[in-house]
């Protein structure tokens, strides 16, 4: 392997290819993939033609393997029908459609971030599949949401009202409404800082 690293390169890859050796195509491509420097500058091209040889050879498990490794690399890699056969176009379309898949399964396992699933109670509940608790978090939290505005512009208002009253009667009747309207905001204020604490709780315990 050490003696192929230090003799062989990029260019003795594509002519081994073009001179249809497929089998030394990967056996030289595998020493250069395992020399970090080869690997860093070449391991797109160097993948391409070991995809082609696994191809050429039938074997398009390896093809695709090979294909998915680069578009990890490189997604917006494609190839040119100008260029490439239609059984290698065929296979690699294949790869991409099963890596755009995979990364799709990948991605939708993953819990969500902490920050959504705080701000957003119910959002890990849904994730972890758990409907009835997704559903009582995000409910709760969409109702008391709507109440605290408009309890908080409800209140604000009746304040400006009994302060603008002069006589005593009409001073102590719109006391009453701001006080209930006041004691009704901060009741529901209690209450959604407590379905925010009660769903954190949640989310962590039950990572």
């Amino acid at each position: 392997m050490i003696f192929l690293v230090l003799f062989y390169s990029l260019g003795d890859v594509v002519q081994l290819y073009d001179q249809a050796e497929y089998q030394k195509v990967i056996l030289v491509s595998d020493s250069l993939l395992a020399d970090s420097t080869e690997k860093a500058k070449y391991e797109v091209d160097i993948r391409t033609y070991r995809a082609f040889s696994f191809v050429a050879l039938g074997d398009t498990s390896s093809a695709k393997r090979e294909f998915k490794q680069i578009l990890m690399l490189s997604p917006s890699y494609d190839l040119n029908p100008a260029f490439v056969s239609p059984k290698i176009i065929d296979v690699f379309r294949v790869a991409k459609s099963e890596f755009i898949e995979e990364k799709e399964i990948a991605r939708k396992s993953l819990p969500p971030p902490l920050w959504k699933s705080v701000l957003l109670p119910g959002t890990y509940q849904e994730w972890k599949k758990l409907e009835k608790k997704s559903r009582f978090f995000r409910s709760s939290s969409i109702i008391t949401g709507s109440a605290i505005v408009v309890t908080g512009v409800s209140t604000e208002i009746l304040h400006r009202i009994y302060l603008s009253k002069t006589n005593q009667d009409e001073i102590d009747r719109w006391y009453r409404y701001y006080n209930l309207s006041y004691k009704t905001r901060n009741t529901i204020l209690l209450t959604a800082g407590i379905i925010f604490t009660l769903n954190l709780l949640d989310v962590l315990l039950s990572e």
